[in-house]
């Protein structure tokens, strides 16, 4: 399907998308006829599809749910051809922005992205079925579903999947960072260092202490840092002539220290800046009377419209308010 999608997203596409929208035709109605008609076109042959479908539930909390019948009745055409298929659902992220993001539950979701797994009817009773569960039950990033991935196409390549879903292996597949969970062990320790998560991705308990007062030398301390972190990177991808420069609105920050067993102050961190108005977090930590980000990323929690459409670094995107805008 990119080929489609590259087209919608081209800039110059603006009559694609209109007539889309005239017609109240939304972009996972293509994906699926497309997907539909491959489906229907090598019937006879083995295949791999790869759908990834922002724009059905990227900014509403509510937006996968009438997608559901499309979407079932799609899935019923090909019931025979999928009980011989691996199936795998999943997201990056959870939800990014509005009321629900601010919650704590939130805020675990937009860290947490799903992931479900159907194997086929063949095997769903076998032994594997036992070591899916009991991976399902430890701490898993898409590291590992890149290992599992890479761990069926060997199997299947050299004719060895009855074997090891009957009599599954104790050894670990490991691929890339992470680990195959169609092995009986993973990669172990199970801990967030461990498996290369990011310290802000972590799903370890985080407990806080009251926060601290936004126009505290403290807080202050600890919003720069953010802002001039994410100037670092915007100066290192050369974007700097594009984009400007960020300030920290103080009495928005809220900062709060972590609970620790150590001595490391370690703080959650949250700002709101201008231009644009961007609220950013993450987390920093003092030693030595510095502040120093843990984070890799700083998460914007707000959304953002077209602030960054100047830059082409999309990771960067949020980041930016474009000195055009």
């Amino acid at each position: 399907m990119y080929p489609f999608q590259q087209l919608y997203n081209q800039d110059n596409a603006t009559k694609t998308r209109e007539t889309f929208k005239s017609i109240c035709r939304e972009t996972y109605e293509d994906i699926a006829s497309y997907w539909d008609q491959f489906m229907k076109t090598y019937k006879n042959e083995s295949q791999f599809v790869f759908l990834w479908n922002v724009n059905l539930a990227h900014n509403r909390i509510d937006g996968l749910y009438h997608a559901d019948e499309p979407y079932y009745r799609l899935l019923e055409s090909h019931e025979k051809r999928l009980e011989n298929a691996f199936v795998f659902i999943l997201g990056d992220h959870g939800l990014r922005h509005g009321k629900v993001r601010k919650t704590k539950k939130g805020e675990l979701e937009d860290f947490n992205p799903f992931l479900m797994v159907s194997v086929p009817d063949q095997y769903r009773d076998s032994p594997i079925m036992n070591v899916l569960r009991k991976n399902s039950r430890n701490l898993i990033s898409h590291y590992d579903t890149y290992a599992s991935l890479i761990h069926l196409s060997k199997m299947i390549k050299g004719d060895t999947l009855k074997e090891e879903f009957e009599n599954p292996s104790q050894e670990p597949f490991k691929a890339g960072h992470g680990s195959s969970y169609f092995r009986v062990n993973m990669n172990q320790p199970r801990h967030c260092s461990d498996l290369r998560i990011p310290y802000e991705y972590c799903l370890c308990d985080k407990s806080l202490e009251k926060p601290i007062a936004a126009n505290s030398t403290t807080a202050k301390l600890l919003a720069d840092s953010i802002v001039a972190s994410m100037q670092a990177k915007i100066d290192e991808l050369k974007m700097t002539h594009l984009c400007s420069p960020r300030t920290v609105k103080y009495a928005s920050t809220v900062a709060a220290k972590l609970v620790s067993e150590d001595k490391r102050k370690i703080y959650k961190v949250q700002i709101t800046t201008n231009p644009g108005g961007g609220v950013f977090s993450g987390f920093v930590e003092i030693r030595d009377g510095t502040a120093l980000p843990i984070s890799n990323r700083f998460s914007r929690e707000n959304t953002y419209g077209k602030q960054g459409d100047c830059v082409v670094n999309i990771e960067e995107l949020p980041y930016c308010y474009c000195k055009n805008s």
